[in-house]
């Protein structure tokens, strides 16, 4: 059977990717996920009270929700939302002077999602960068792009809830690029921006000053230039009305919140929390550790996505939050040149673990009320709000499944240590079997074909209820 490697040689893996560029349409001709309607309408808000010449009046405007997006309040910065808004200003020239409703026109949700595959694009082009530089090896490089593209969180976070999390992506593989040319300026310009999104990035970016800065008072000083452009919105926005309302109603608060659910008992019956504690491990491994020049690189790539696996294990993140750390883990198993077939398997277990958890516990993953204004679902005349989910009726179907949820979580986050201790720059390898640099390119089909496999039962679940 012809191997990965040997493909993308010869015909650079087209069929591959024709399959998982028609998922990715596909499913954005399927649905169409509160979330995208609330941040595409949050960025026409920005041209409406531009139009009505007082740009103070944005957050008051949009807690006035005149649209009925899905949620009434905007939070934290407008930096993410400002390019967004400047790609959807067609869709809202229809909307202000033609009267065409957002909201109901599957056409333009799906010019305003465009732009997130745009990111998507400038994230595949960042893996390849990155991995040619750490590996110097033009046919990983080109891999890492596809499997980047092909995860099964890509397609959720993208293609199926229309989140901004791409946008976290795309400027932290910025900043991390940035820093391996030695580029502190950029570093901090793109690591800044990245954590105004939405904070998460705050994570690797103090890792990686931890990592290449050893000075106290030159960390501190990176820190808090990583946080100015956050320090200076709050400070412009604070006396506009509505904006401390909006912080504490909007979804940035509860983000916050989400970060320290999982606890142990501590010192005194305090709770202690799990998130905390094994990210002070992260930040104290990150400054201890001192790269030597030729693995400086590799060592950016291992710090950038350690530091995010706290997040994906102790917090409770919504489904779309996965697709995070999938670039950054995906370079760092393409930078390892003696077991990628091993890698490859287990990341391949870690994300159909992880799905599968969260297709069945999470209420809105793959539920057919998220297709009601889809384009494809509209040209076939389907529309069953009724209907459950596909977690829902596996649930019905196999009740087995709901007793064996912590086993596949348990997987996945077993998968994700696991990965992150074999990967690392200096990890002794010579006990381990199976070395192979190349594997079947069936693999490369899995993912793909698990989210078609979920997007068709939606569809089934539509038409049978």
């Amino acid at each position: 059977m012809e191997k990965v490697i040997d493909g993308l040689k010869e015909r650079k893996l087209i069929f591959e990717w024709i399959i998982a560029i028609s998922v990715g349409v596909l499913m954005m001709a399927t649905f169409t996920y509160i979330d995208l309607k609330s941040l595409t309408i949050w960025t026409t808000n920005i041209w409406d009270v531009i139009a009505k010449g007082d740009i103070t009046q944005y957050f008051a405007y949009t807690a006035q929700n005149v649209y009925n997006a899905p949620h009434q309040y905007v939070s934290g910065t407008l930096y993410s939302l400002i390019p967004w808004a400047i790609w959807n200003l067609p869709i809202w020239v229809a909307q202000h002077f033609f009267n065409k409703p957002i909201l109901s026109n599957s056409i333009m949700l799906m010019w305003s999602q465009l732009f997130l595959v745009v990111c998507l694009v400038g994230v595949l082009y960042l893996v390849r960068k990155i991995t040619m530089r750490t590996t110097n090896d033009k046919l990983r490089s080109n891999l890492a792009a596809f499997i980047t593209f092909s995860s099964v969180w890509m397609y959720v976070g993208v293609f199926y809830s229309g989140q901004n999390d791409i946008i976290i992506c795309l400027l932290g593989l910025a900043s991390v690029y940035a820093l391996m040319k030695r580029n502190t300026k950029l570093f901090l310009i793109f690591g800044a921006f990245a954590v105004s999104v939405k904070y998460f990035f705050i994570f690797p970016f103090i890792a990686l000053i931890l990592l290449t800065e050893k000075n106290i008072y030159k960390i501190i000083l990176k820190i808090l230039l990583g946080l100015s452009p956050t320090l200076l919105f709050n400070i412009i926005c604070r006396n506009m009305p509505m904006y401390a309302e909006s912080s504490t109603s909007g979804p940035t608060e509860k983000m916050l919140g989400q970060l320290f659910i999982g606890t142990i008992p501590g010192f005194a019956s305090v709770a202690i929390s799990l998130f905390v504690l094994s990210l002070v491990f992260v930040l104290f491994l990150s400054y201890i550790t001192k790269p030597k020049q030729e693995e400086r690189d590799k060592f950016i790539v291992y710090i950038a996505t350690l530091s995010l696996v706290p997040v994906m294990m102790f917090t409770k993140i919504q489904f779309y939050r996965m697709i995070l750390i999938i670039p950054f883990l995906t370079i760092l198993i393409l930078q390892n040149k003696k077991i990628l077939k091993l890698n490859f398997i287990m990341q391949n277990l870690m994300e159909i673990s992880t799905l599968v958890c969260f297709v069945l516990k999470d209420k809105y993953l793959f539920a057919p009320k998220r297709g009601s204004i889809g384009i494809l679902p509209k040209i076939m005349k389907l529309h069953n709000s009724k209907a459950v989910t596909i977690g829902q009726r596996i649930k019905e179907v196999v009740p087995i499944t709901e007793k064996l949820l912590p086993l596949f979580g348990t997987i996945g986050l077993a998968v994700i240590i696991i990965l992150v201790v074999i990967n690392h720059p200096r990890f002794n390898d010579k006990y381990i079997e199976v070395k192979e640099e190349n594997f079947e390119r069936f693999w490369l089909w899995i993912r793909p074909l698990a989210i078609l496999m979920c997007t068709i039962g939606m569809y089934y679940l539509f038409i049978k209820g």
